[in-house]
């Protein structure tokens, strides 16, 4: 009887490990963030954040971008935290990362102004159902060369986010 409990609780466990029931530390890190984010203590949700962040959490890096951005509950605006942050969590596939970074190329935020690689970081995103950077694509389109266009749509095609 206690083999037959162990074998089903054993089967248990794992259905709920399956399922998705066990949250990683980097995941409760980012969900600490967001419930201080939403109670208005923003130092608290930088420092969760910036946990799961360093340990690879996208949703934490793409928070961090935007607190970095618009210098919300930090020490003021800094474009260049929140370009590293934006870059790591497109790097992970995160579509609002890639976006965000396309219209810092576009803008000439943190980087040097470039349509071609606003158009790149825009088509990654829309590549992955974002309708918004298609749109920002189209815009962009006359700045650029055939051969730009042509090679970014290669870059996009043959990454791994899609």
């Amino acid at each position: 009887m206690i083999d037959y409990l162990i074998h089903r609780l054993g089967g248990v466990l794992l259905g709920l490990l399956l399922a998705g029931f066990f949250v990683s530390e980097s995941q409760a890190d980012f969900a600490a963030g967001v419930e201080a984010y939403d109670g208005g203590d923003l130092a608290t949700a930088e420092r969760e954040w910036l946990l799961a962040a360093e340990a690879g959490d996208r949703e934490s890096q793409v928070a961090l971008g935007g607190l970095y951005a618009t210098g919300e509950g930090v020490d003021g605006q800094n474009l260049e935290k929140s370009l590293y942050w934006y870059r790591q969590a497109a790097a992970l596939c995160d579509p609002v990362a890639q976006l965000n970074l396309g219209d810092f190329y576009d803008r000439g935020l943190a980087v040097q102004r470039d349509a071609e690689q606003a158009y790149l970081w825009f088509g990654r995103a829309a590549a992955q159902g974002y309708r918004w950077p298609q749109e920002q694509m189209t815009r962009l389109a006359p700045a650029l060369t055939a051969a730009q266009i042509a090679r970014v749509q290669l870059a996009i095609e043959s990454g791994t986010c899609s």
